[in-house]
């Protein structure tokens, strides 16, 4: 699992090692919140004595303490909202800033309309046995009818409750402060919701709801699809992943054209290719 990468450490920030950023955040935060405080307290005193003549205070200091005071406060501003962030998404939801992102992607085209063909579509296709004709119905009642909302179609289904996720994420409660301590699992297997097992008796809407995630594929699914370009696997868990296979042309293509296997473009790794 890969969260983002992070500019100020040079490093990506995944599952082993993101509670050691959670704790490079947070000293920060402690450190520069005590530096505020020394630097508030000073200012204080200076403004204080403001009517004192000034061979009384050092010019240097009051040049540092002008300097140093915006530039400490805005870095426990900055730092304390990427704190906050953080366990937003990863405790309070269960996301990391990639899937997060997954989501507002799908906030988007539920907005406009075309979310739900999508999901009905790799519904049929992952769970063939869950065409009924009830579902058939239910599923042109969600297209032409009855407008279900956003969380009645989209689940994550790597989200718990918030203790829950920060044990998952943080390791054991004894070990958040410690410098070594480190969270349990590989990275790459995750345990899943309730509602995303796959009861074949269920509703469509559960249908829907258990689908893997991303639920509509993500972008290789709107990309290049026919017949011999799709490749279906599972993991060890048994979640279903669907990948598109791209023509081989991709390889070649000029740097705005280009695109790997998966889809993903020279844009997608933060490369701007209107450079020269």
């Amino acid at each position: 699992m890969m969260d983002h990468h992070c500019p100020w450490t040079m490093n990506c920030v995944g599952f082993a090692n993101y509670p050691h950023f959670l704790r490079f955040l947070f000293w920060i935060i402690v450190t520069t919140s005590v530096l505020f405080c020394i630097q508030a307290k000073r200012i204080y005193f200076i403004w204080q004595q403001r009517h004192l003549p000034g061979y009384f205070f050092k010019k240097s200091e009051l040049i540092f303490l002008t300097i140093s005071s915006p530039l400490n406060s805005f870095v426990l501003l900055t730092i304390t909202i990427l704190f906050l962030r953080c366990l937003f998404n990863q405790i309070l939801n269960g996301r990391s800033q990639i899937e997060s992102w997954d989501m507002d992607r799908l906030e988007s085209l539920f907005n406009s309309g075309r979310l739900t063909q999508k999901l009905i579509d790799n519904t049929w296709r992952i769970y063939p046995e869950s065409r009924s004709f009830q579902n058939k119905k239910d599923a042109e009642e969600h297209l032409t009818k009855k407008r279900p909302r956003f969380d009645e179609l989209v689940n994550f289904p790597y989200d718990f409750d918030l203790y829950t996720n920060a044990l998952l994420y943080l390791g054991p409660i004894h070990l958040w402060l410690w410098p070594y301590g480190v969270p349990k699992g590989d990275g790459n297997n995750f345990p899943k919701n309730d509602i995303s097992k796959y009861e074949a008796n269920s509703s469509l809407e559960d249908h829907i709801l258990s689908l893997p995630w991303p639920p509509d594929g993500g972008k290789t699914n709107t990309v290049f699809n026919h017949g011999s370009s799709t490749i279906e696997m599972r993991n060890e868990s048994g979640e279903q992943l669907i990948r598109t296979r791209l023509p081989q042309n991709g390889r070649h293509a000029s740097r705005e054209k280009w695109y790997n296997d998966w889809g993903e473009s020279l844009d997608d790794f933060g490369v701007d290719v209107d450079m020269e």
